[in-house]
Formats: structure tokens, C-alpha cells, sequence
């Protein structure tokens, strides 16, 4: 080409213009030693913009080719710009869409709805006042403190809608105070000391809704307290529900004189409902020595102790029995002591008595084998 005066081509930041000038001393189409991306370069003769195609030809890169040639004394200036984008769909005046990931590290604060079309990770604080859309997850990790927070800010009412193929199934939100979960119909209700039965909305529902069904039962149910059934006042009460096994023994009540008892099984079982007491008993064979002979005949060690009141007025106990001796008009086993029980008969239609040891008599097997049905203190 012919010869020219010139700069070296200049490589500048990112997105800055690419400047070279020719100064022309003999007649020359070809401007050579060039780095330009084609459609992004422009040529001035002599201060006068060139038509790209008609007046010049830019295509490799690295050289134009001038349709006329410039001549000793002109100008020539290429300017090009390095290949690069300006902006993708996102605007920060009229905004767009991240269709990827996006990941924050700081502090993002929305005053508009948000849409967040790919997986979507929170690392600092995300201030939103408009609506927020997750179509495929959305993660907020955090350590050592609360992780995300969602504020209904006066009304009550609903905080977080859980929905199924667009169709809300249940909601989070706030009832005064309390916070609650609900379904489509009802829900609980989360109070200082209890977890109340509310609506969707709510409120709270009395005596409105069962918990589990008869083919979705719970298994067991754990209280260190009672539970009121049919009512709410004390008498609707039940705190205890007990069953076990106990060892009952025969002799005469305590502070008389005991008989020596040669005994084979002493075996019982019971059930404790509330302050009822169910207590069966089998004692045999057993027999007595002579000694106590006159004290008086008691089944004794029944698992929990008799009301007071029952046993200091001596009112009975419902009792059902086998011996294998005694006197056909037996009538009633009664509390002698709080947790012992003593036979009652009328004494072959004599006067009412105690029946003593002597009853059992000496040197044979006895059997007594029954049932009690009494009230505990509590």
C-alpha cells in the first residue's frame, strides 16, 4: 500500500472506542494493521463518514479496502468498537426477567412484584413490598439466626397461602395475637398455655371438631394430666387410669393377734379408673394355727387405700366371693382398716359380727378367691 503516518492500534477498556488514524503520503485503498469486529467499525475521509459496502469494504477483521483511493495529503480514520453487550431483557427503568440463577450476597429491596422464574438463593436481606413469584423453588439459607420473615402488618388474616395446582388447601396467618394453621375448613390455634380448635380463618371453634376418625386413629396418647370427658367441670375429671397386679395376704386385721398362715398361692390383679377401684384376689390353699384364733378374719395388702369416709362409716364395698368354709349367711366383706377388708355375717341370724379366724378352723386347705369393687381417696 502506499505509505501513511500514523498511531498503532490501541487496545482500551471494555465497551471504549477503537481509534486509528491514517495520514496519507501516496495513493492507497488498502488500510492494513487493524483489529475490528465487522458491522462494528466506522470509516471517516477527510472528516467525512463513509458508507460501509459502498465506499468501503470491512470483513476479516484486520484490514478495509477503500472503494476510491485516498490520495497524498488526506485523512483516513477507522473507528471501531470491541464486540460486547449492553444490556440483556433486564432494565433499570423498565425492568425484565432473570431466566436464570441469581444469586445476592447483599441486601435486594423490591418495592414491586418479583418473579423468580429459576432456582433463586438469598444469601443477605430481600426486602419486598409487592408480591413475590417462585415458578421453580425458592431457597432462603441462613446460620444463627432467623431465616425468613413474613409480616402481615395490621389486619388479621392470612400470612402464607398453601396451594395445590392454583387451588389454596390450607393458610398460615394471624387471629389477634396467636398465630394458626388451618385447612380448607378448620385448623388450631397456638395460645400461650394450649393449642386450640379454630376455623380457616382463625377463629376459635368450641366443640366443633373431632380429632382423628374412626378409620384414621391416632395410637397413644402421653398426659402427665387428666382429661375432662362429657363436660369441663371437676366431676368430668379423669386423671388416672392404672392396671397392675398386687399381693394380697389373709390373717387377722392389723393390731390383733395373728394366726401363722402355711399358704400355697396368694395371687390378685386390678384396675384403678379415676377413684374406682376393681381388685380381684386368690388366696390358697391356706391354713391356720390356733394362735389368733379370736382376732378378726381379713383379706389384706388391697393395692390402693379405701376413701375415709367410706371406711370410717363402714358403708361396703360391692364384693364377690368363694370361700370354702364359714357360715351360709356370710353377707358382706366390708373395710375394716383402709386397705383391708374383713367378713360380716349376721351369725346364723344372731346379731351382726365380724367372723373371726376361728371360722377358717385348723389343719385343713382354705380357699377364699374374689372380687372388689371400692372407692379410693382419690
Amino acid at each position: 500500500m502506499g505509505g501513511y503516518i500514523g498511531s498503532s492500534v490501541g487496545n482500551v477498556a471494555n465497551a471504549a472506542e477503537r481509534k486509528q488514524t491514517y495520514s496519507i503520503t501516496t495513493a492507497t485503498t488498502s488500510l492494513t494493521g487493524l483489529a475490528y469486529t465487522p458491522t462494528k467499525v466506522h470509516v471517516f475521509h477527510n472528516g467525512v463518514r463513509l458508507v460501509d459496502s459502498t465506499d468501503y469494504t470491512a470483513t476479516n477483521g484486520t484490514s478495509i479496502t477503500l472503494t476510491n483511493a485516498a490520495q497524498n495529503g488526506d485523512e483516513v480514520v477507522v473507528i471501531s468498537y470491541p464486540s460486547f453487550q449492553t444490556s440483556d431483557t433486564v432494565s433499570a427503568a423498565n425492568g425484565g426477567t432473570f431466566a436464570g440463577n441469581v444469586a445476592m450476597s447483599g441486601t435486594l429491596g423490591v418495592t414491586g412484584a418479583t418473579t423468580l422464574s429459576g432456582n433463586s438463593t438469598v444469601g443477605g436481606t430481600l426486602g419486598v413490598t409487592g408480591a413475590v413469584t417462585a415458578s421453580n423453588g425458592l431457597t432462603v439459607d441462613d446460620d444463627g439466626a432467623t431465616v425468613l420473615t413474613v409480616d402481615r402488618a395490621t389486619s388479621d388474616g392470612t400470612i402464607i397461602d398453601v396451594q395445590k395446582d392454583g387451588t389454596s388447601v390450607g393458610n398460615i396467618g394471624a387471629n389477634g395475637s396467636r398465630a394458626y394453621m388451618s385447612g380448607p375448613q378448620k385448623g388450631i390455634k397456638f395460645g400461650n398455655a394450649s393449642v386450640d380448635p379454630c376455623t380457616n380463618t382463625g377463629a376459635t371453634a368450641d366443640n366443633a371438631y373431632d380429632l382423628g376418625g374412626s378409620s384414621v386413629r391416632y395410637k397413644d396418647l402421653y398426659l402427665s394430666g387428666g382429661a375432662y370427658l362429657g363436660g369441663t367441670g371437676a366431676a368430668n375429671k379423669l386423671e388416672d387410669y392404672e392396671e397392675g397386679t398386687w399381693t394380697p395376704t389373709v390373717g387377722a386385721v392389723t393390731g390383733q393377734t395373728q394366726p401363722t398362715v402355711t399358704a400355697g398361692t396368694f395371687s390378685g390383679g386390678y384396675t384403678k379408673i379415676g377413684s374406682v377401684v376393681v381388685a380381684s384376689f386368690y388366696v390358697g390353699p391356706f391354713q391356720f394355727n390356733s394362735t389368733g384364733s379370736g382376732s378378726t378374719l381379713a383379706i389384706k395388702g388391697f393395692p390402693f387405700s379405701g376413701d375415709p369416709n367410706i371406711v370410717s362409716t363402714a358403708s361396703p364395698a360391692n364384693a364377690f366371693y368363694y370361700i370354702t368354709f364359714g357360715r351360709p349367711d356370710f353377707v358382706s366383706m366390708r373395710h375394716y382398716t383402709a386397705n383391708e377388708f374383713a367378713f360380716l355375717s349376721s351369725n346364723n341370724g344372731g346379731n351382726w359380727g365380724w367372723e373371726s379366724c376361728s371360722v377358717a378352723g385348723t389343719g385343713s386347705s382354705r380357699y377364699i378367691i374374689g372380687s372388689m369393687t371400692y372407692l379410693t381417696a382419690s
